[in-house]
């Protein structure tokens, strides 16, 4: 809305009904200025949209909305009220970015055979961590949501489940 009015705004100040209606110049600029501003954050919108943006990216965008936008660090911080489990998202960005767990951290993604190093011995989380990284950061959103889901509710269906679906 306040894109087609900063688009029409020459327009309106035309029709003689409509002079009461349109901003003065200064409510004019603070308007041009929300634009831009609004701007921005459509950017940050859009990227959050994009089918392969990873934990750890959507993380970076956050953080500079915070840095830009301060009064937004309560619900964009990691430890935000509605994070669940922080230690688990930590844990993703730094498997994300490649870089060394936490005890506390690698504790938080074992059950899914998270490839990354532990704090203080330095080996690998279960057999084959590299491979399994390396897939990681082939995969989509997407396919590792359904991935995670079906080991997670592994008791649930076995073979034969699967071939009475065919």
């Amino acid at each position: 809305m306040v894109d087609r009015y900063v688009r029409i705004r020459d327009a309106i100040r035309q029709v003689e009904a409509m002079e009461d209606y349109v901003p003065s110049g200064v409510s004019h600029k603070k308007l041009v200025t929300l634009l831009a501003e609004l701007e921005k954050l459509d950017t940050v919108c859009t990227a959050l949209e994009h089918e392969r943006i990873t934990l750890a990216d959507v993380r970076l965008l956050f953080d500079k909305v915070i840095a830009d936008y301060p009064i937004m660090a309560d619900r964009l911080r990691a430890s935000a009220k509605f994070v669940h489990f922080p230690t688990f998202e930590s844990a993703l960005v730094k498997i994300g970015n490649g870089d060394t767990l936490a005890t506390t951290e690698a504790r938080a993604v074992k059950c899914f055979g998270a490839a990354s190093d532990t704090e203080g011995d330095g080996e690998r989380v279960g057999p084959g961590a590299k491979e399994k990284k390396e897939a990681a950061f082939c995969m989509l959103p997407a396919n590792f949501e359904m991935i995670v889901s079906l080991r997670v509710n592994r008791e649930m269906w076995n073979a034969s489940t699967l071939i009475e679906r065919k």
